[in-house]
């Protein structure tokens, strides 16, 4: 399994809602790499282990195998290339980690699509650079960065992740801070390339060729017709979350919350991320944003019914698939709490 986790490898750490899945798009384009949709694995697994680590308790192998498979099948895009229970419980070694688990399933899905290294691009890779680069020999990171007030928008226009502008950007915050923090730490911030989405959709060679280059691989132009590929098209329609995939770039999708926030909204956002947004080069509108007053946190749930913006709504069919995630999420959970009772 050590030889697992020493193939060459690609993670993207970022926040949700903040151009991942276009991202993951365009470098799985390339002929030598290969990615399976998210499946979460890392929300839903990694808790697991690092639970049953802490009680001291043997692992449920054969279970967490089982369910590791049912994710790559039960999220909105599914794998096309699942490995045998069997076989990987044959491949991992007597005490596996998370880490050994998650490269037998991309290590399989990379040899069966014929690439010679794999993407992943999985929600909660952001909050494990430490572990990942330490755990991967010949890992690269792709650090992408979107404006979080976008991303703060993003989450409450799909209802995903975030209800309201301040539960987004202290979700963005949060995470980012984080990932800043990692790399202080030069196992990470030497194989660590990061990359603004702005830029991406402005200026998409002029990022791509270099970020190809910090992955020992030349860029492709066929990379920037990514949306006509048929794995791309099959990924737009399994979500309305992904229905722009199939699009060429839009080089202005960018400065939405203009339009979106009120100015007091602005401006509170401004003060929970403002300092990280300067940290990762974003001016603010506000110089000395005044943070949300405690009036203003009590009748957050109010406006957030009275809320009038636009938001896209899933089908009936989605719907009904991310409750089985949700279900299946759960049943993970339950997992974790089962180790402290072992």
């Amino acid at each position: 399994m050590i030889m697992l986790r020493s193939k060459p490898a690609i993670f993207i750490l970022a926040s949700e809602r903040s151009g991942t899945n276009l991202l993951r798009s365009i470098l799985s384009s390339h002929s030598k790499i290969s990615s399976p949709p998210p499946s979460g694995m890392v929300v839903g697994l990694h808790p697991v282990f690092e639970a049953f680590k802490r009680a001291g308790a043997p692992l449920p192998l054969e279970k967490i195998i089982s369910y590791a498979s049912e994710l790559t099948q039960t999220h909105m895009n599914k794998w096309v290339h699942c490995p045998d229970p069997a076989e990987v419980l044959a491949a991992l070694p007597a005490a596996p980690t998370f880490w050994d688990l998650f490269a037998a399933y991309n290590s399989y899905y990379s040899e069966k699509s014929g690439g010679e290294i794999w993407l992943s691009k999985e929600p909660g890779l952001i909050g494990h650079a430490v572990q990942i680069a330490a755990n991967f020999p010949n890992a690269h990171f792709v650090h992408l960065v979107r404006d979080g007030r976008d991303v703060a928008v993003s989450m409450v226009r799909k209802r995903h992740y975030a209800n309201t502008m301040r539960q987004g950007i202290a979700r963005w915050t949060r995470e980012q801070e984080g990932m800043l923090n990692a790399m202080a730490d030069s196992r990470v911030s030497d194989i660590t390339h990061t990359i603004r989405y702005e830029d991406l959709i402005t200026s998409p060679e002029a990022v791509l060729r270099p970020l190809m280059a910090s992955v020992g691989l030349e860029f492709e132009a066929s990379q920037l017709e990514y949306y006509s590929s048929s794995e791309t098209i099959k990924h737009s329609q399994s979500s309305i979350f992904w229905k722009e995939l199939a699009q060429p770039i839009k080089a202005d999708n960018s400065q939405k919350y203009l339009k979106e926030m009120d100015a007091r909204e602005l401006e509170y956002v401004e003060a929970e991320g403002g300092k990280v947004l300067q940290q990762l080069g974003y001016d603010l509108h506000n110089p000395n944003p005044r943070p949300i007053r405690l009036h203003e946190k009590l009748g957050e749930k109010l406006r957030e019914k009275a809320d009038s913006r636009p938001r896209d709504a899933m089908g009936a069919e989605e719907v009904e698939q991310r409750k089985k995630l949700g279900d299946l999420l759960g049943e993970l959970n339950s997992l974790v709490k089962s180790a402290k009772e072992v």
